[in-house]
Formats: structure tokens, C-alpha cells, sequence
């Protein structure tokens, strides 16, 4: 049930719902509480446009959105989207590595193609986005008392890590989404096709030390075996196939019906790659290479029948 829905000046496509209640059905099983959809603008039957550029001096950020929507005829329509930010500064500058952990640039491309006609209202959506997103990062915090391959009670400074390097992440989504509404007359058979390609990867100085630091713990005797040279990266190529058709029967009176079934098909391959110092205890070994591979496949069918009791109550 649709609480809110808010909508763009001069556009007729939804761009926020807010749903109350249990939404397990069609959005998972955390959704007990309710949920919030942000669904995409669609081209619409006549020419629009929009250009929006910002710069935020305290993290040195550009951005621009541009939109243009071209009607081709009284059936078909287009729809273009581009998205850039280029922010070099953020919050979180470590200057061992003289870098802002949460640095972000990036570049994100839409194209949308709208053929609605009679009973029939059918969209292609496909995107892309490359970008440079927030790394990871962490402090070590060593508790007195503790067990660990650094000296006891050793708290690095808040804002000032030393990382042998600066951590980095990046990642390249690309998605399809076919989506077709047909009224059938006493009920509206919807029907969503989507694919969507991940790739990602992050990298961070394993151990949180570098030679310096290490050397200063040497000095006085605290070193308890950390290893300067540990490094990690994980890289991951996920692909997600997802199809879903249900009916929404049209309100008669007090009643309302929703009938579905969805498909999920989910496929990881990842690769997990340590680098570390060669030693007589390992074997000389400069890292090890984790490869793997994970799948997730689902088939549901759902449905839910309601009664408006009151104009205030739905059971």
C-alpha cells in the first residue's frame, strides 16, 4: 500500500513510494517494517530537459547531472542520463599516504527507450557506471590484555595511519531492466526482465603499519612479529539475473488482489590475493591466491488479498 509518492516537476513517472506495513513479498524479508522504492523516470510524451552542476569547496567536489527526454512520436519516447563527480578532498585525509580515503570520482550513463500504446506500456533501460568509490579503512586498536602480532595497547592516532599504501576501490556496474505493464481489463499483468554485471575491486594495507612504524616498535622492543608487507585485494565479477511477473487486480469496491512469481539467478566469481614477506616459517611464500565461485538461485511465488474495512483500516 502506497502511503506517499512524490513527482518530478512536469514528469508523469513515479520517483519515490513509500510502502507501510510488511513488504516480505516483493522486497525481501527485511522489509517487515516497510519500505522506501525509488523507481527510475521514464521518458515521457513530450520534450524536457534538465542540467544541474555543483561544487562543495570543503571536499573540492564537482558534479553534474544532465537529463534530455525526446518523444520520437505519440508512442515511442527517449530518455538520456549522465552523472559525474569528481571530488578529490573528503573527511578523511591521512597524511602518511597524503590522500582522502573517501575520495570519489566517477561516471554513470543512462539511455532509456518508452513504447506505450492502447493497453500496452513497455520500457528498456540500460546503464553503466565506472567509478572510483570510498576505500576501506581501519585504526588499530590494541586492548591491554589482548593477544595479538602487535605490542599491547598499541592505539594508533585517530586521522593518521601508517599505511605502507593508500587503500583504493573501484567498481564497473552495468544493468539492463526490460519492464512491460499490459491491461488486461480486470487486472494489470506486469512483467520485469533485469540483468546486472558487477565488477569490483578493493585493495588496503593488511597489517596497518609500514616500515617506520615498524622500525620505532623494533627500537624499543614491542614488536611481536607484525608484518609490514601484508596486503590484500579482493576482486569480484558478480552477474544477477532476476524475472518477475505478477497481476494487480483493479480495486472492485473494497477489494484488492496482487498475484506473482519471481526468479532470481545470482553468480559470483571472486578472487582474494594476500601478499606478505617471504619467510623460512612460510615457506618463502610472497602471498597466497584465493580463487572461488558462488551461486544463489530462488524461484517464489507470492501473492496478497486485501479489504479496505475503513477508509483508515486494510485487512
Amino acid at each position: 500500500m502506497t502511503d506517499r509518492t512524490r513527482r518530478a516537476p512536469g514528469a508523469d513517472a513515479l520517483l519515490a513510494e513509500i510502502l507501510r506495513g510488511t513488504q516480505g513479498a516483493l522486497y525481501g524479508r527485511d522489509a517487515v517494517g516497510g519500505s522506501v522504492n525509488m523507481v527510475s523516470a521514464k521518458p515521457v510524451f513530450k520534450r524536457e530537459g534538465s542540467l544541474k552542476a555543483g561544487y562543495a569547496f570543503d571536499t573540492d567536489a564537482k558534479t553534474l547531472q544532465a537529463v534530455i527526454n525526446e518523444p520520437i512520436n505519440d508512442y515511442v519516447a527517449v530518455r538520456l542520463g549522465a552523472d559525474y563527480v569528481d571530488q578529490d578532498k573528503g573527511f578523511f585525509y591521512n597524511p602518511n599516504n597524503r590522500v582522502y580515503f573517501d575520495q570519489s570520482h566517477g561516471l554513470g550513463l543512462r539511455a532509456q527507450l518508452r513504447v506505450s500504446k492502447g493497453p500496452l506500456d513497455a520500457t528498456w533501460l540500460s546503464e553503466n557506471q565506472v567509478a572510483t568509490i570510498p576505500a576501506v579503512a581501519f585504526r588499530v586498536y590494541i586492548r591491554a590484555g589482548a593477544t595479538a602480532q602487535f605490542p599491547v595497547a598499541y592505539v594508533q592516532p585517530e586521522y593518521r595511519y601508517p599505511w605502507n599504501f593508500a587503500p583504493l576501490a573501484k567498481q564497473n556496474v552495468t544493468s539492463h531492466i526490460f519492464s512491460v505493464d499490459y491491461d488486461l481489463g480486470f487486472a494489470t499483468l506486469s512483467s520485469t526482465s533485469a540483468y546486472r554485471q558487477r565488477k569490483s575491486s578493493f585493495a588496503f594495507d593488511q597489517d596497518g603499519i609500514d616500515p617506520v612504524e615498524l622500525a620505532a616498535l623494533n627500537a624499543v622492543g614491542d614488536n611481536k612479529g607484525a608484518d609490514v608487507f601484508l596486503a590484500a585485494r579482493n576482486a569480484d565479477n558478480t552477474f544477477t539475473l532476476s524475472q518477475d511477473v505478477h497481476l494487480t487486480g483493479h480495486k472492485t469496491g473494497r477489494f484488492s488482489w496482487l498475484l506473482g512469481m519471481e526468479v532470481f539467478d545470482q553468480r559470483t566469481k571472486y578472487l582474494i590475493t594476500t601478499g606478505r614477506t617471504p619467510s623460512a616459517a612460510n615457506g618463502q611464500s610472497p602471498g597466497l591466491e584465493t580463487v572461488g565461485r558462488q551461486s544463489f538461485k530462488s524461484v517464489a511465488g507470492y501473492g496478497s488479498a486485501g479489504v479496505d474495512v475503513t477508509q483508515a483500516l486494510n485487512v
